[in-house]
């Protein structure tokens, strides 16, 4: 990657501080312009997250890219982020009826991914910055962040330990 189309930027965050290394590739809007700057990453990433935006689901650029590219790689963890469920937040339903209609895009993204639901993540970035600055613990719970940090930690992490450590033997 030349160098003006690169840099690293440090962020206090327990994760971080773990050893997780997140490379943010281009989205998809770009890949016609740079293809190479995520396309050619992803074979040797140790994980994906593949960020959808849950009010649109999974387009069809979406489908293209997850089918000829993301699932064709294996032996590393697929996750999908659903982000900007805070749009799905109708104020004039319950939040029942909110959690459902989340479920039901959480169903329909792993019926067309044709991955396990547990694998896709709810969540709204925005609010849960939001709730991180303002120490709003409710808003935090709600943005569903912490799901998702909570699977970088026991699952990712601990696995990236390993496969260092196998490297290292071989």
């Amino acid at each position: 990657v030349p160098v003006w189309r690169h840099a690293i930027v440090n962020f206090p965050n327990p994760l971080l501080k773990q050893g997780l290394v997140v490379l943010d590739t281009p989205g998809l809007n770009a890949l016609g312009v740079e293809p190479e700057l995520t396309l050619n990453t992803l074979p040797s990433a140790q994980a994906i997250l593949f960020l959808l935006a849950a009010d649109a689901g999974v387009t069809k650029t979406d489908l293209d890219v997850w089918s000829n590219h993301v699932s064709a790689i294996k032996g590393n963890p697929h996750l999908v982020i659903l982000n900007k469920i805070d749009i799905l937040w109708d104020e004039l339903h319950d939040d029942a009826a909110v959690a459902k209609t989340i479920a039901r895009q959480v169903d329909e993204t792993a019926r067309t991914l044709h991955i396990d639901r547990k694998a896709i993540f709810p969540v709204s970035a925005q609010k849960g910055l939001i709730a991180k600055i303002k120490g709003d613990t409710a808003l935090a719970a709600k943005s569903g962040l912490s799901a998702l940090e909570d699977k970088l930690t026991h699952d990712l992490i601990p696995a990236r330990q390993i496969l260092i450590r196998n490297r290292i033997v071989h």
